[in-house]
Order: C-alpha cells, then sequence, then structure tokens
C-alpha cells in the first residue's frame, strides 16, 4: 500500500496542510523544528492509532483548537484519524470504525528511528511490544488473543492484591489465559519464521556479507508447559 496523499488540520503545529507524495522515494527536507517529523508522526497515527511520541493523544492537537484530524489517499482507500480531548475516531473510506481492532492492519506503516538501534540492548519487555506492534498489524487473530490476555492479566493481577485470593477465581482466570498463551506464541512463531526466510538475503544486500544470520524467539515456557509454569510462578 502506497499513501499519495496526506492532509494535516489542526495537527502539532500545522494549521492545513497537503502533501502530495510519488511513487518510490519521498524526502522530507527543512529547518530544524519545521515539522518534518510531525508528518511521520502523523502516518504513524493513522497505521497504529497513537503517536511514538507521547503517550497523551490530545498532545498532538495544536494549541488553541479543540481537535485535529488526518487524512490519507491510498491505493486501497481512504483513512481518517480525528483526536479530541475526548478519544478519537477512525474511518476507513468514510465510514466509522467503532472498534480499534477492526481498524488496525488496515494501512500499514513502519518507522525506523535511529535509537531503534536499542532495541538490542534493551530489555525483553521492549522486543515484545515491538512484536506485539508488528504482528498485530497483519494478524487480527494475534491481536484479538493480546487484548484477552492483557485484560485478564490485569484481572488476576488486581486479585493477587486482595488480603483474602479466590483460589477458584485465580484458577479460573489462569485457565482462560492458556489459550490466549498458546495463540500469541504460536504467531510469534510464525512472524520469525518469516523473517528468517529473507533476513540473510536482505542482510547480504545491506553489507555484502555471506554470513547467515536469523532471528529467534524464545518463549518463557515449552511448548505444553504453560501451565505447569504459571503454576510455579
Amino acid at each position: 500500500m502506497q499513501v499519495r496523499g496526506l492532509r494535516l488540520n489542526s495537527y502539532r503545529n500545522y494549521s492545513s496542510i497537503h502533501f502530495d507524495f510519488s511513487p518510490g522515494l519521498n524526502v522530507i527536507t527543512g529547518r530544524n523544528g519545521i515539522g518534518k517529523t510531525n508528518v511521520l508522526e502523523s502516518i504513524l497515527f493513522l497505521s497504529n492509532t497513537k503517536s511514538f511520541r507521547t503517550n497523551h493523544d490530545p498532545d498532538v492537537i495544536k494549541d488553541g483548537t479543540e481537535y485535529a484530524r488526518i487524512d490519507a489517499d491510498t491505493d486501497e482507500g481512504k483513512f481518517r484519524v480525528v483526536i479530541s480531548k475526548n478519544g478519537k475516531t477512525l474511518f476507513h473510506n468514510d465510514i466509522l470504525i467503532k472498534r480499534t481492532s477492526d481498524y488496525i492492519g488496515k494501512l500499514n506503516a513502519v518507522l525506523f528511528k535511529p535509537n531503534d538501534l536499542e532495541l538490542f540492548s534493551q530489555s525483553p519487555k521492549d522486543r515484545r511490544r515491538l512484536l506485539d506492534i508488528e504482528i498485530g498489524k497483519v494478524s487480527p487473530e494475534y491481536l484479538k488473543a493480546l487484548l484477552r490476555y492483557n485484560s485478564l492479566l490485569k484481572d488476576k493481577n488486581k486479585l493477587l492484591k486482595e488480603l483474602e485470593i479466590d483460589e477458584m477465581l485465580l484458577d479460573l482466570l489462569e485457565e482462560a489465559m492458556v489459550p490466549q498463551i498458546q495463540i500469541i506464541e504460536e504467531k510469534r512463531r510464525e512472524f520469525f519464521e518469516h523473517i528468517n526466510r529473507h533476513l540473510s538475503s536482505i542482510y547480504h544486500d545491506l553489507s555484502s556479507s555471506d554470513t547467515p544470520i536469523e532471528a529467534s524467539y524464545r518463549p518463557c515456557s515449552k511448548e505444553g508447559q504453560i501451565r505447569e509454569d504459571m503454576k510455579k510462578s
């Protein structure tokens, strides 16, 4: 998919601006602070429904205005996100998308920035977050299982803080988590298998090295031992 046109209204430092992109490589140049990163951020917002620079969506709204709007024309239709202080509204081909999970994956974009190299030295949590974002875009089943797992985990952690723990409820929550974990791990394995089919050739093109490389996924539990490991922890 290619973004052919982008319109921003009351987004960051832009009151109203329109961009037309050409096929192939597009380069955005300008002075520091002119808003180059804001353009990239808006495209990622359309893809991920959130900013990579802030966890507070209203931060992208231009000062003195009530809402920000991002519109994009692509070879697979029109996309729009409207961000207000009360939330955000998503549209695809002028049709309202009520659930974020039904929207994510329709417009895929990948951002690479210099500090992404820290991924190799950061915690496993940061690497899992990257997997969650990228796999969630291409697999609705993964996204659904991840959301369900996080909801169950939140309930479990809340229960464990009680002075008297309902052991039966705890068992039910953990039993409901197991199939979600199985789906998550299965989709992550498939993701790494897909990456490894292309990784060495891409590395060769970039480095002219014939050294074979691969990415590996090592889950916390071995297959078939999720229940046992959960009980132990």
